[in-house]
């Protein structure tokens, strides 16, 4: 089992989001190149000043920040937090757990991270945060998560506010989004059910049978 809220640093009272943040120039091949661009820069500032509003009208709510522990630009990223004066907000890095942090959160927010497949695995509700022109523009570059049919797409930044606020407010996913997700996780990670090791632990066995 993953720890209480409070044993992970979490407040222990009201509605957890999450959100995973992302490097400017993530996701894109000029990474690579001597002239990196940062196509995601205002867009990661759109989520957290949505997520300010968010956080002001509902009072109850508080956010998780997640940052990749390489990620490059993490100091921007940071100084982006800290500057937006976000209520009831927590930033971490490092080696904070991920499927600890999702297992105690009643929403999670992410681009293109794995952890939003992760998130898939359960009923919480999982929305992804790539809108805007440069998405499209790069689209044939992304893991197809928008495509997905397993997450909720905000089309722009007041769509993410409704979406986020309808969630806060209690509603669930769509039980047709709920079908979708095991198809589309199962394209990531064989058989999630929880028995993984257990089948690893029997092949070993057998292998190893009349060998002792």
């Amino acid at each position: 089992r993953w720890e209480a809220r409070g044993a992970l640093g979490l407040p222990e009272k009201g509605k957890l989001i999450l959100f995973f943040t992302f490097s400017a120039g993530a996701y894109t091949f000029s990474e690579l190149t001597d002239n990196p661009v940062k196509p995601w820069t205002s867009l990661r500032q759109e989520i957290l000043q949505t997520l300010k509003r968010v956080l002001e009208a509902h009072p109850d709510a508080s956010l998780i920040v997640k940052a990749h522990p390489q990620q490059d630009d993490l100091w921007d990223v940071h100084r982006e937090f800290l500057d937006m004066k976000l209520p009831r907000s927590i930033f971490m890095s490092g080696a904070h757990s991920s499927n600890a942090l999702i297992s105690r959160s009643d929403l999670v927010l992410g681009f293109q991270t794995t952890a939003l497949v992760e998130a898939m695995l359960l009923k919480t509700p999982v929305v992804y945060t790539g809108w805007g022109d440069e998405a499209k523009r790069l689209s044939a570059e992304l893991i197809p998560i928008a495509q997905s049919g397993a997450c909720d797409v905000p089309t722009s930044a007041q769509d993410f506010n409704d979406i986020v606020s309808r969630y806060l407010g209690g509603a669930s996913p769509d039980p047709h989004q709920l079908a979708q997700r095991r198809q589309w996780v199962e394209k990531f990670f064989f058989q999630p059910d929880g028995h993984a090791s257990r089948r690893v632990l029997d092949a070993l066995h057998t292998a190893t049978s009349g060998e002792i």
